[in-house]
């Protein structure tokens, strides 16, 4: 039905397009110009000539069937969701044209929707909710997993962009995390490592730079502070002091201007991750060490340590739990060690993995919990070690044995 000009008119279909078993039988779409889309539940779409006063079917070269939404994406971008999946249609600029492709297979789409941000949310009738995010030509549909329905009945985002899901078993309200991204330099940069210490600069590593990160009027802009002419990896600091890890096997020691250039090839090349402890002493960690961990103190004196001090495999990350004791990942069958004092070595705490790899397990980063919980970014997922157990974390289908590069945990 419509209602112009104080009159209102019925527009009839035929009954080949008509499905009364179901009540999404038509869906009206609108794109930013006022052309009008109508789709049939039975798998059909039609444009309405404004000229003419009717609806003209829309020729695809691709069949769908059980269509329950769709949704502009941009202004001559319309997406489908069907029984099968979303189904692109693209438009020339007069509307009268058109191209059909599948971009998304999914069980019975539900519901599509675009939030202020362009972010892309589909539903289904049996599997949940989705996030669409493009990577290349390809779209990649994430399942959101803080939401606990199967069966979704509609989408809506409201002004702060917050995701509003009409569900069987009720409404659920889920917010967007506040995640903004900050400019480094003048291109996409490929960023290496960050550092934070509590009162002190918010530091980044990206090629042969290292950024500081400031906050003006709510905003969080870049600032280059040092540049060197190799690529740089590992980045920590102390008070008043910047380490820089190198990749051909360098540390930079960069105080008030002024740096010192310790060479620590002699162990191995690439210093890919530093960490700064309690005491101020700096952790080595060298991608192509055979194996063990190098110790620098205030002073530039190099500890090393490797199989004499309990370590079996190359360490590729360190981090102190909050009563102090130092933890360092490592690759293999041996791939997580605790500092024991009174040994002054090295234990092995290392249980059997939890899932079924020929690729040995590399633990690229951890934290550990004050109840001695110790959470694992390893290249076959997210692991969680507690009370001597250690399992997988799941994360979801797209996630499971995904390659982890970090892992952390907020303050709340």
């Amino acid at each position: 039905m419509r209602w112009h000009n104080g009159k209102t008119k019925r527009y009839n279909f035929d009954e080949k397009y008509i499905k009364n078993d179901f009540t999404r039988s038509f869906r009206i779409i609108e794109a930013t110009c006022g052309q009008l889309f109508v789709t049939a539940h039975a798998g059909f779409l039609f444009r309405f000539d404004e000229e003419q006063d009717k609806f003209n079917l829309v020729a695809l070269d691709m069949a769908m069937e059980n269509i329950s939404d769709a949704t502009m994406i941009d202004k001559q971008t319309l997406w489908i969701g069907d029984a099968q999946g979303v189904t692109e249609v693209k438009f020339t600029s007069d509307y009268k044209q058109q191209t059909a492709k599948r971009v998304l297979t999914l069980p019975a789409v539900s519901a599509i929707c675009m939030d202020k941000r362009q972010n892309v949310f589909v539903g289904t009738w049996k599997q949940g909710v989705y996030q669409i995010s493009q990577n290349g030509q390809q779209y990649i549909a994430q399942e959101i997993t803080e939401s606990k329905a199967n069966v979704i009945n509609h989408i809506f985002t409201d002004i702060e962009n917050n995701l509003w899901l009409c569900t069987n078993d009720g409404l659920e309200f889920l917010k967007p995390n506040a995640f903004k991204k900050v400019p480094i330099a003048d291109r996409n940069a490929y960023l290496q490592s960050i550092s934070y210490k509590q009162g002190q600069a918010l530091l980044v590593c990206e090629g042969s730079n290292v950024h500081q990160i400031v906050l003006q009027n709510n905003t969080y802009e870049s600032k280059k502070v040092y540049n060197h002419s190799g690529n740089l990896y590992g980045l920590t600091q102390t008070k008043n002091k910047y380490y820089i890890g190198t990749g051909d096997g360098k540390m930079i020691v960069w105080q008030k201007g002024n740096t010192t250039e310790i060479n620590l090839s002699k162990y191995g090349q690439t210093v890919n991750q530093l960490y700064t402890d309690r005491q101020n002493q700096i952790w080595i960690c060298q991608y192509d060490r055979p194996n063990g961990l190098l110790k620098m103190d205030s002073a530039n004196k190099i500890t090393f340590y490797s199989k004499a001090e309990g370590l079996e495999s190359p360490i590729y990350t360190v981090t102190e739990a909050p009563d102090g004791v130092l933890y360092a990942g490592g690759e293999g069958n041996a791939f997580l060690y605790r500092w024991n004092t009174s040994a002054q070595k090295f234990e092995n705490i290392s249980q059997p993995i939890p899932v079924q790899s020929n690729t040995p397990v590399r633990v690229k980063d951890m934290i550990v919990e004050s109840n001695g919980n110790i959470w694992l970014a390893t290249n076959l997922g997210l692991w969680l070690q507690k009370d001597n157990k250690l399992s997988a974390v799941n994360l979801g289908k797209r996630f499971a044995q995904a390659d982890m590069s970090s892992v952390s945990k907020d303050k709340e």
